[in-house]
């Protein structure tokens, strides 16, 4: 049940729904014809009304705001964004300039291991010269780069990425308990209507 919550949650987030920041977009549909009650998407036949604060925020606006770039960041990629791995849509080819991907290797036998590699690498006529990686070598090397990081800044990032990881679970748990309040609200609401017809 709360995956289904996180589902709906990630997809009106995914289609810029700006409610969850408290906004309100009104006049999204209209009714084109009153005796048959179809509704149309509108595309400009009336005017909209943007409405700031129009509710509590489900999210901070901020977070929403980052969720947009996101989106944005991802939408304006070369080739789709990919969460298959912690590496995966993180490191670039410096030839061609596409992502690495894993790739498994020996995947039936004893010698299996996961490499990254340019995923253009046997897909054009003249191939990529750049060299695979291992998780390992990855791994190291970032710990390699990371390892400067004075105390400090490292708990600033640490601080940050905390307070990023709770308010973004504050959200879905807020989220969650409105889905739930709203769905025992209906049932209830649909019991009392099964009552009535019933007497």
């Amino acid at each position: 049940m709360v995956y289904n919550h996180l589902k709906f949650f990630m997809q009106d987030l995914t289609q810029a729904n700006e409610k969850y920041k408290g906004d309100a977009l009104l006049q999204k549909q209209y009714t084109a014809d009153f005796l048959t009650k179809k509704r149309k998407k509108n595309q400009g036949e009336i005017p909209q009304y943007y409405v700031e604060g129009s509710h509590e925020a489900i999210i901070p606006p901020e977070t929403w705001e980052l969720v947009q770039e996101e989106m944005e960041r991802r939408k304006n990629m070369d080739s789709r964004y990919s969460s298959a791995s912690i590496f995966s849509s993180k490191i670039k080819c410096s030839e061609c300039g596409n992502w690495y991907g894993s790739k498994v290797w020996h995947s039936q036998d004893k010698y299996r291991r996961v490499v990254f590699q340019c995923n253009r690498k046997f897909k054009n006529s003249q191939k990529c010269r750049t060299p695979h990686l291992t998780e390992d070598e990855i791994k190291d090397a970032f710990v390699k780069e990371a390892a400067p990081m004075d105390q400090e800044e490292y708990q600033r990032c640490r601080n940050e990425l905390v307070a990023r990881y709770e308010a973004a679970r504050d959200g879905y748990e807020k989220a969650s308990r409105e889905i739930s309040d709203r769905q025992g609200k209906q049932k209830t609401s649909a019991e009392g209507r099964m009552c009535k017809s019933a007497i």
